[in-house]
């Protein structure tokens, strides 16, 4: 035996490529969102998830609804970036988004 680690790093790399974005670069530095970590978490690397300590600013990617997806993408400050649980995250910390501009009129 023994290759079943392979295909699960194969299975997580795939995935991360599939829900990485082609030809948004230079676009995206705008769209992340400063955060805090609550809670400490241990990130499974073949997961694609990431380890963060509780109190650790991270970035949020703005395509994330912390508030309704479980697992939410984030990026450290290191460059290291993956998965973490929404409710780790420190939702007061999260800067406000702006899906709600005062209309002008």
């Amino acid at each position: 035996g023994g290759g079943g680690a392979r295909a699960e790093e194969q299975s997580a790399a795939e995935q991360r490529n599939a829900s990485g974005h082609d030809g948004d670069q230079g676009d995206d530095a705008s769209e992340w969102t400063q955060a805090i970590m609550e809670d400490p978490f241990e990130g499974e690397a073949a997961e694609g998830q990431v380890t963060v300590q509780a109190g650790e600013e991270i970035w949020i990617s703005g395509d994330s609804n912390v508030e309704a997806e479980a697992w939410t993408w984030v990026r450290k400050n290191d460059g290291a970036s993956g998965y973490v649980p929404s409710a780790f995250i420190l939702k007061s910390s999260i800067a406000p988004k702006v899906f709600a501009r005062p209309s002008s009129s």
